[in-house]
């Protein structure tokens, strides 16, 4: 399965939103020097692309270690669940299909995010923070995620504190010099992004079941903190989005972070009581029906669907061109 994943999303063809600026964006680096690029912002990414214009393989490379990256991340965190095979079906709709093939560089960074929330299930926080360090080098705004560690170390005040003044740092120094950019990009041209609305309530609708059944789900202490807390600003994201609807993009994008919480609760849906009675089988069908029905909406009916259709696999083009 991972190698049919790697391989549908890496040795894609004319596929995605965003092909002809990815190629554009390899293509502007061909011929650069390596150590040149390492000194830039986001050099995680910068690095692939180096890889793939100066060294073999073009933008077929990026995007399939881009892909192996995301697909690692996904499966690490779906060993973490009850359910993993199903966690990794509820990723197939929207985080594999579009955000894997659409938003390459922010699907890798949420592919190491995801391996930092495998971490706290570990009780690992200080790998956590290390992932996502590691997430910011392709895609500066996976930073949005470090606090969060605070809330796994609820219970020690001093490396609480610790971690606060590191973040702060970190936060400043990664995320500041990336506003402008950011503001300049998705704010002040005041983007829309068509089915914001949507996307977020398909995260809110599980933050809201945790945090009502969160007792069901035999987190520990601290685990049970961090996702409660994410499931919180979940709501927040969505509060920012009705309020400032002409920042949608900004909010949109901010959001991918925050997909792993569906996987976690739908994963574990079938098993605390709101299907009592009707048997754990009853749930997880419910759960397949859901993602089926999630991925043959997008494909019929987004407006940016035909980017995605058909689908082309680079093997089978080159070996008919």
């Amino acid at each position: 399965m991972v190698i049919l994943l790697v391989g549908m999303m890496g040795l894609r063809h004319e596929v995605g939103g965003d092909w002809v600026v990815y190629l554009s964006y390899l293509e502007s680096i061909q011929g650069e020097s390596l150590k040149a690029l390492l000194t830039t912002n986001e050099p995680g990414y910068l690095f692939l692309n180096w890889l793939g214009a100066n060294v073999w393989g073009g933008i077929y490379t990026v995007n399939t270690l881009s892909a192996a990256l995301l697909v690692w991340g996904l499966l690490a965190f779906s060993r973490c669940q009850p359910r993993p095979l199903l966690a990794m079906l509820v990723a197939l709709p929207y985080l594999l299909m579009v955000v894997g093939m659409g938003y390459t560089r922010q699907s890798v960074a949420i592919g190491l995010v995801m391996l930092a929330m495998a971490a706290v299930f570990h009780g690992r926080v200080w790998r956590y923070i290390a992932w996502v360090m590691l997430a910011a080098l392709f895609h500066k705004t996976a930073v949005v995620m470090l606090p969060f560690a605070f809330f796994a170390l609820r219970r020690n005040k001093l490396l609480y504190g610790m971690l606060m003044v590191l973040a702060g740092g970190l936060l400043s120094t990664l995320l500041l010099p990336y506003a402008d950019y950011f503001v300049q990009g998705y704010v002040a041209n005041d983007y829309e992004s068509g089915g914001a609305l949507v996307r977020l309530l398909m995260t809110v609708g599980p933050s809201l079941v945790f945090l009502l059944y969160r007792r069901r789900f035999g987190f520990s202490i601290s685990v049970q903190s961090f996702w409660a807390a994410l499931s919180w600003s979940s709501v927040v994201l969505l509060l920012l989005l009705l309020w400032f609807p002409e920042n949608s993009t900004a909010i949109d994008r901010l959001a991918l972070y925050w997909l792993p919480l569906q996987l976690m609760v739908l994963s574990h849906l079938p098993g605390i009581w709101v299907f009592k009675g009707f048997g754990r089988s009853f749930g997880t069908l419910m759960v397949v029906a859901y993602s089926v029905l999630l991925m043959l909406g997008w494909l019929l009916f987004a407006t940016h669907a035909h980017a995605w259709l058909p689908y082309q696999f680079y093997p089978w083009v080159w070996l008919w061109s």
